[in-house]
């Protein structure tokens, strides 16, 4: 029985459990801890760190679940976010390495 973590901070441990349950071939379980980690980093307005597992979270266990679609949206959103936060590096070096990344 899955108990999600609860608040702010509940995100990462959530994706990192989602990870976990990916490793031992639980779908499903990964798939609902990955939605419960995205549905708080959207509360939390994408706010803080850990937001790229979050992403890769989600995008493994719907690729895992079955759902490509989904999958591949996810990582394309990811995507295009670290590319947006890339360009408010002001350092042009700086930005050209996070964007290698």
């Amino acid at each position: 029985m899955r108990t999600p973590a609860r608040g702010r901070c509940a995100r990462g441990p959530n994706a990192i459990i989602a990870e976990l349950l990916l490793d031992l071939g639980d779908a499903a379980g990964a798939l609902g801890h990955a939605r419960d980690a995205f549905a708080f980093f959207e509360a939390s307005s994408g706010i803080g760190e850990g937001d790229a597992t979050v992403h890769l979270a989600l995008a493994r266990a719907l690729q895992a679940a079955g759902e490509a679609a989904p999958a591949r949206a996810a990582l394309v959103a990811a995507r295009d976010r670290l590319l947006a936060r890339a360009k408010t590096i002001e350092n042009v070096a700086l930005e050209r390495d996070f964007s290698r990344i």
